[in-house]
């Protein structure tokens, strides 16, 4: 009711302009809350449906592009969501942070290894607290064998996921394990990604207990059954 007497008022004192304008915003922002509710719920195409009826009201929207870039990387369109995110870099004001991200993001899946780099470092040159960017430039020199920096740099997945931060928090008393002996000493081993990374890693604790070190694992509580049948483990603590 308030919208519909706002626009009245408008008309009738003849300021179509503003009228004009205040209603091409109104359905460009309820068609672009629209496409991201399709979006959380699964129906890409219809979030896609959504997102380029907002670009015939407001044409040349850097938020529109890269909103359907990412609609498009989620139906592994790769090809579309980069011809995507380069119209967003052409838009007014579309030098954003946002925007060079995600085209990094689609030029590391096109293996244009380089190229991604480049853009992750202005990421973060644009904004430094965007831990994620640098978490995946650092996954980039990782992959490329530039280890020295890609260690560095993955260290920031502390700061850029909760889980991750959260348990920082669980250990921060605990110093960590910067390659000392461990002859006597005990060892926490905590499992950072997914499950089949904790069965895959597990297998190097086996070099630390042969330093004499005491392991213990912690896990999720489904996994602790298993993980208590390993032999050179010698405590699981579940989540």
């Amino acid at each position: 009711t308030q919208i519909h007497n706002v626009n009245k008022l408008l008309i009738s004192q003849e300021r179509y302009s503003e009228a004009e304008f205040f209603l091409k915003n109104l359905a460009y922002e309820s068609l672009q809350i629209l496409a991201a509710m399709y979006n959380q719920l699964g129906d890409f195409k219809l979030a896609e449906k959504n997102y380029l009826l907002s670009d015939q009201v407001i044409p040349r929207h850097w938020q529109t592009h890269t909103n359907i870039c990412d609609t498009l990387y989620k139906l592994k369109d790769f090809n579309g969501a980069e011809e995507n995110i380069k119209l967003a870099l052409e838009c007014p004001e579309g030098y954003k942070q946002e925007v060079i991200y995600n085209l990094a993001v689609i030029q590391s899946e096109f293996h244009k290894t380089n190229e991604s780099m480049e853009n992750y470092r202005k990421v973060f040159e644009i904004n430094p607290t965007n831990y994620v960017a640098q978490y995946n430039y650092g996954c980039e020199c990782l992959k490329n064998n530039l280890f020295e920096e890609g260690w560095k740099y993955y260290e920031s997945r502390f700061a850029a996921f909760e889980r991750l931060n959260n348990l920082r928090k669980v250990f921060k008393n605990i110093p960590d394990w910067n390659g000392e002996s461990l002859k006597n000493k005990k060892i926490i081993l905590y499992n950072e990604q997914g499950t089949g990374d904790l069965i895959q890693f597990l297998r190097f604790a086996k070099i630390l207990k042969e330093q004499k070190a005491k392991i213990l694992i912690t896990c999720d509580s489904s996994f602790k059954e298993i993980i208590d049948h390993v032999d050179f483990v010698d405590e699981t603590i579940s989540d």
